[in-house]
């Protein structure tokens, strides 16, 4: 997980990891990220953190303001 770095559980049958995080409940968004405009961001209750370039914290300072991941 890229917020709290546990490994992702698997699903009931044990063939699939599962989408989002059991540990700290984050969940992949497809917000671009502020340092590398990616939409690879993770977010949860209380921050976000970005699968490609590793940048965490609160969600102002890790997603990128204005921009939609539905927009195009």
């Amino acid at each position: 997980c890229p917020m709290c770095l546990a490994p992702f559980g698997k699903n009931r049958r044990r063939t699939k990891k599962l989408g989002y995080c059991d540990e700290c409940q984050a969940h992949p968004t497809g917000k671009y990220c502020k340092r590398c405009a990616q939409p690879l961001v993770w977010e949860n209750k209380s921050g976000a953190a970005c699968q490609g370039c590793g940048v965490h914290g609160k969600k102002r300072d890790v997603i990128r303001a204005g921009e939609s991941p539905r927009s195009a």
